[in-house]
Formats: structure tokens, sequence, C-alpha cells
């Protein structure tokens, strides 16, 4: 039977102003990747007259973006094993390549949540990557957001 590891990378209080891969996720060598749930939001723009849509894709085995910051995944079960994966946030230039599995629309007037059902769920290979970006805002959104996704080792 595959063991199963869940972790959670996340970010807080960033100035996001372009175009960007929120999160980009490496499996390790040794297993596959899940991606369980994506969520993020932005405290800025409350008024109606500061409502826009942005376009959320979701990718993968993009080749890795640039100008973010490395994450530590987080073990959802502080008992389990440490991640083997390897993720980033807020690349600024957006991984490219790949293939886009889901392309999706926000309104930064709500929190975005995407949770797929259990058969729906993207995957990437050992090595491989998933990326979640969105297009650039019409002005500094600060933003928070949080992916869990799961280690799959055979």
């Amino acid at each position: 039977m595959a063991d199963r590891r869940i972790f959670t990378v996340a970010f807080s209080n960033v100035g996001v102003t372009a175009a960007q891969d929120l999160f980009e996720i490496t499996a390790p060598s040794d297993c596959s990747i899940e991606l369980i749930d994506v969520r993020f939001g932005q405290i800025t723009d409350v008024g109606d007259a500061a409502s826009e849509q942005l376009a959320v894709n979701i990718r993968q085995g993009s080749l890795s973006g640039s100008g973010g910051s490395a994450v530590t995944p987080a073990r959802v079960n502080a008992a389990g094993k440490i991640a083997g994966s390897v993720a980033e946030r807020n690349n600024t230039t957006a991984g490219t390549a790949g293939t886009t599995i889901l392309v999706d629309v926000w309104n930064v007037m709500a929190p975005y949540l995407y949770r797929p059902g259990l058969e729906e769920r993207i995957t990437a290979p050992a090595g491989g990557r998933i990326s979640i970006g969105i297009t650039a805002p019409a002005d500094s959104l600060t933003m928070y957001g949080t992916a869990t996704f799961a280690e799959i080792a055979p």
C-alpha cells in the first residue's frame, strides 16, 4: 500500500502586483505528489469599485519560475516524516511549458478555493512539478494563501 504524507505550503501578507505563480511544488525523486486543495485571498481591495477578475491556472510539469521565495512544506501530522518536496511561493516570473490542467477565474472580492474530488486531483510524478498561477491585478493586492498536497510513496 502507498504511503501518503500530507503537507501545506503558505504565504501571508505578500504584496502582489504582477502575474505570478503563487505556488510551485516539485515532487521528490522517489515519490509523486497530489494537489489536495488551494486557497487564497486578499485584504486590500474591499469596495465594489475595486472588484476585478483574475485568471487562475494550474499547470503540471511546467519549468520552474523565478523571482519567488523558497517555502518549507509543513507537516499536517506533526509526528510524520518531513517533506521531500521542494516548494516556492510568489514567483513573479511564472514557470513555462507543461500542461495546463485547470483554468478558472477568481473575483478578488471573495476567497478562492480549489478543492477537487478524489478522482479529479492533479498529480505530478516523481521529480515532476505542479504550479498555481494568477494573472496580474490592476493594482497591488495584499494576499494570503495555502496549498495542501500529498506525497505518495510507492
